[in-house]
């Protein structure tokens, strides 16, 4: 490799981590300005939850259609059409007249941005090696709590200033932007790709690489774990608020911290396999290392229930998502360890479609163990998932997949 591909690599990893912060500030829009839309569109909160379902369903499906358009469209392409079909849609909130024009955007959005990991991880695939996989993953993936963090302070101000229908017009052109430095760079800079891949291979079926056992592992791993994310993305405040007694000001003081560690642990996940790696672990035990120690940090759940000082449970939850997004750094980077660069969007579209099969099935019974039970049997299972998770992989994740038996018939 030449010092031209070392320099670019690591634009390619900035570049992910814009589009990737760029689909939660997207995605988290619509639940900043929620008392806005409801009272605009004289919509109820039960209509309210069909708008987010229609994301959470789109996104689930398209998955697995996403990653395979991925790996026949090639990275480039993919994530361009991803970014740029999301943006339009996001923009599309602002024309919503009520609840069905709502619903349509919010599965449009889903559509759009259920390719974007898978288009991610291709290009980590393509552009690193297997000892910098997971460091770069982890930096892109950083864009997920970094667009958390950033969601609620610039929609609010957009919206007092002009609307909440600019708001969305005015974060849907921010995709655009990206999507024209995209298409530049690999016009320029990122013209000549790197490629770790012994030679140019067409995507296989679907069915030949779910049936494989560390595919299907990691989907199962997908599936423990994903959920876990979501409960802290999408209930966190309102757990502050409604266990912890913050007012509005104090959750806006305080939720932002377990984001700010989770982008943390989401570099040190994947600094912590490298080194291992650099240091002589082979490949998967240095992911197994990583993911278990990460795994071994959720149950600090258990302590932010029961614990009585509310900055107490703050730092606990803080821990948990720290190691939360240290093991996705090296979970999201398995799909380009486990196949060659035509397949790996495919094999991270299944399991991601798991993970966000599993997320759309909690989000629906969340609501009715809270409201009749309490947020700690929440906690108690969220502490639990992921060393089972780490388990499964252990077990199933151990090599590379072997070459589906329809490629070697045409040898």
């Amino acid at each position: 490799m030449t010092a031209g591909p070392d320099r670019r690599r690591w634009l390619v990893a900035l570049l992910l981590f814009g589009a990737t912060a760029l689909s939660y500030l997207d995605r988290q829009a619509l639940s900043v300005v929620a008392p806005f839309v409801r009272d605009d569109l004289h919509i109820t909160t039960q209509q309210y939850g069909y708008a987010v379902g229609s994301f959470l369903g789109a996104y689930t499906v398209m998955h697995v259609v996403s990653g395979r358009f991925v790996d026949v469209a090639g990275s480039r392409a993919g994530l361009a059409w991803a970014v740029a079909w999301w943006s339009v849609a996001a923009m599309l909130h602002g024309l919503s007249r009520g609840i069905g024009g709502l619903c349509l955007f919010r599965f449009l959005l889903g559509m759009g941005e259920a390719a974007g990991y898978p288009a991610s991880i291709k290009c980590v695939r393509e552009w690193f090696a297997a000892s910098e996989r997971a460091l770069a993953t982890g930096l892109f993936n950083t864009g997920a709590a970094a667009g958390a963090i950033v969601a609620p302070p610039l929609i609010a101000w957009i919206t007092t200033s002009a609307g909440w229908r600019v708001a969305f017009v005015a974060t849907g052109a921010l995709g655009l932007v990206w999507v024209t430095v995209w298409l530049m760079f690999h016009a320029g800079p990122l013209a000549r790709r790197v490629s770790y891949d012994s030679a140019a291979e067409q995507p296989v079926s679907l069915a030949s690489l779910i049936t494989q056992r560390p595919v299907w592992g990691l989907c199962l791993a997908r599936f423990l774990t994903d959920p876990v994310w979501y409960f802290y993305l999408f209930w966190l405040p309102t757990y502050l608020k409604d266990v912890r007694h913050f007012s509005l000001t104090e959750v806006g003081y305080f939720a932002w911290i377990p984001f700010l560690t989770a982008d943390l642990g989401s570099v040190a996940g994947g600094a912590f396999s490298s080194t291992l790696m650099r240091r002589g672990v082979p490949l998967f035990r240095a992911r197994h290392i990583a993911m278990l120690s990460s795994a071994l940090l959720m149950p600090a759940a258990l302590f932010a229930v029961r614990a009585e000082n509310p900055a107490a449970a703050v730092a606990w939850i803080s821990l948990a998502t720290f190691g939360h997004q240290s093991w996705s750094s090296n979970s999201l980077t398995l799909p380009a360890d486990l196949v060659t660069s035509s397949r790996v969007a495919s094999v991270y579209g299944l399991s991601g479609g798991a993970g966000a099969l599993a997320g759309t099935l909690v989000s629906f019974g969340l609501g009715h163990v809270v409201s009749q039970l309490s947020y700690a049997p929440v906690f108690t299972v969220a502490a639990l998932l992921h060393p089972l998770a780490a388990l499964a992989v252990i077990a199933t994740v151990r090599s590379p997949c072997s070459e589906p038996p329809e490629r070697r018939k045409v040898k």
